[in-house]
């Protein structure tokens, strides 16, 4: 609840309007059984029309403000609770930015989006009616009381005698319902898992015929997930009834003795039916109560689901820089360039380094990799699959953090330095790339400033110029690219990686899906330009990494070679019996 209420702050004074305004609609309604009180009892029995007319005016006049004022502190609590919403929103989907990739796998995708959608839902909800019926319903229960008390303590004490046993009521169910709640909000985000993997591998559940097995399995997850929410719609079902059997049990006792005191002439008859007039009030007053509290008791297991994001911390930079010096040297590195750096001057470092999944459990999926590459140099990465080749990237861009061993860019350790004054040094094109549904030229541009000629030349050596000019820069592709052939996708993904320039290229199996010759070309395009880029290119083919100046082949994490093409073919049995597979030549 400190979540919301810190969300809330910036709009505190549209927030006291609208309770305001709440408060002041629900006082003009408490005001019209006590006018109806006193016109039956003291303005009829004189028999005046003008004070009739009167009386009957007040209360009209209180009926169409209370209308007036309800309307209007609801339209300002909608707005209020939208841009608290909106605000939440914005902050989480930023937080989902900025923590690191193990951070998210241990989310899971599907419990993310849950979060952003349904939980922050439910939490515009709850503030939507704690600022409408946060006030009102206090204020007609309370001030139905207060008034019931002026009117006739006796008659009171008929509804106040019922109160412990609706307090009760209400904390038994949220403390029943909040638990269930919060486990109906986790089977949700299964929900969105099934859907989301079927909805993207669509073509593959029909191309193998399992229509019925994805419904049978969908079905399992929604079942379990409305059974959890109707235990819990159960559990808050009670609230209801039982405040209606509670508050009817002191109408009737309220009837009963109100008889007795009209036949004594201890109560007006005015008075008895102002008072059943405000146990209706004090009725409508707590099945309001219930209802916001069964709102809170699910936004309460939301809020603790979006709260368990938005406190995590992202990774520590480490080193002697904390945190303000990274934004700052991220400010400086956006606002001045970079010096020229010499070519053939150490770049990129790794020093020992080992980095696992799992943390612990069973063998490392690096382990032990040291390499130095030099400005402007290439370095091939080889292996076979599930090697840790792509891993490798993995911890250059800082997607996670090495267990043990160090990685220098320019001699410091990327632990140390901003984060955007790291991703800025890098253009890829990894493994499992995207293309947004936006046009070809948004999908390179990616929202950089760029200009033409940059994306043009980049369109060049990915060697998709042709087809980009012959489709247009502005055709509109479709989600991850539906609308091209998987070359002209890499192809795409590979010019979004070169525009801009980058210090350090990554090309993660970047060109599987092009044939040998556009391949040739665009390997011969890249080392054509000149500048001071850094490459690393992972591949499946030697044709593609044979030429560079170094490279790395691994094997179960470990490196089972380094050098150049010819000294892998003399002393490395791996990339020799690669080489013979792939090349159908024999080795050196």
């Amino acid at each position: 609840m400190r979540m919301i209420l810190a969300y809330a702050k910036p709009y505190k004074w549209k927030i006291i309007q609208a309770m305001t305004v709440k408060f002041t609609g629900s006082m003009a309604e408490l005001l019209i059984p006590w006018i109806l009180s006193k016109l039956v009892d003291e303005i009829i029995p004189m028999k005046v029309p003008a004070w009739i007319w009167l009386f009957g005016g007040l209360m009209l006049t209180a009926s169409l403000g209370a209308c007036g004022l309800n309307i209007g502190a609801n339209r300002l609590a909608s707005g209020a609770s939208r841009r608290i919403t909106q605000d939440l929103r914005d902050d989480l989907f930023q937080q989902m930015t900025q923590i690191s990739q193990s951070q998210f796998q241990q989310i899971t995708l599907p419990s993310m989006i849950s979060r952003v959608t349904s939980d922050s839902y439910n939490i515009h909800q709850f503030i939507n009616m704690m600022m409408r019926m946060g006030v009102r319903a206090p204020i007609l229960t309370v001030g139905g009381l207060i008034m019931s008390f002026v009117l006739d303590p006796v008659l009171a004490l008929a509804i106040v005698a019922l109160l412990p046993f609706m307090v009760l009521l209400l904390v038994t169910v949220y403390r029943l319902s909040q638990p269930l709640f919060l486990q109906a909000q986790r089977l949700a985000d299964d929900i969105v898992r099934v859907v989301r993997d079927d909805i993207a591998g669509i073509r593959v559940v029909k191309a193998f015929g399992k229509e019925e097995e994805e419904n049978r399995r969908f079905w399992e997850v929604n079942d379990a997930a409305a059974r959890k929410d109707q235990q819990a719609g159960q559990t808050t079902a009670v609230l209801n009834p039982g405040m209606n059997l509670c508050l009817n049990l002191g109408m009737v006792l309220a009837v009963v003795l109100g008889a007795f005191r009209v036949n004594s002439g201890d109560t007006m008859a005015g008075e008895l039916i102002a008072m059943l007039s405000y146990m209706t009030l004090i009725l409508n007053g707590m099945l309001f109560l219930s209802r916001f509290f069964r709102s809170y008791a699910k936004a309460s297991a939301s809020a603790s689901r979006i709260q368990s994001v938005l406190f995590l911390q992202p990774p520590d930079f480490g080193g002697s820089r904390n945190r303000a010096k990274c934004y700052e040297a991220d400010r400086e590195n956006t606002e001045s360039p970079s010096g020229e750096k010499d070519r053939g001057e150490t770049h990129i470092v790794f020093e020992d380094v080992t980095f696992s999944y799992r943390k612990g459990k069973g063998s490392p999926d690096l382990s032990h990799i040291s390499f130095t590459v030099k400005r402007g140099e290439t370095l091939g990465i080889i292996g076979p699959t599930g090697a840790g080749k792509t891993t490798v990237v993995n911890l250059l861009i800082r997607f996670f953090f090495p267990d043990s061993g160090r990685i220098l860019i320019d001699g410091t350790d990327i632990r140390e330095m901003g984060e955007h004054e790291l991703r800025a040094r890098f253009g890829a094109a990894l493994q499992k790339d995207f293309l947004f549904q936006d046009t070809m030229e948004g999908n390179i541009r990616l929202g950089r400033q760029l200009e033409d000629s940059e994306i043009h030349e980049a369109l060049r050596v990915a060697q998709a110029e042709d087809f980009a000019m012959e489709k247009g820069m502005g055709e509109l592709l479709n989600i991850r690219g539906a609308n091209l052939s998987g070359g002209q996708k890499q192809r795409i993904m590979l010019a979004r990686a070169l525009a801009g320039r980058p210090e350090i290229l990554i090309l993660d199996d970047s060109s599987s899906a092009l044939d040998y010759a556009t391949d040739a070309r665009f390997r011969a395009a890249l080392a054509g330009r000149d500048g001071q880029c850094t490459v690393i290119m992972i591949a499946q083919r030697i044709s593609s990494i044979m030429h560079a100046e170094q490279i790395l082949v691994l094997d179960e994490g470990k490196e089972a070679g380094l050098g150049t093409h010819e000294q892998l073919l003399r002393t490395c049995l791996l990339y020799q019996e690669m080489y013979e597979i792939q090349m159908g030549e024999g080795t050196l």
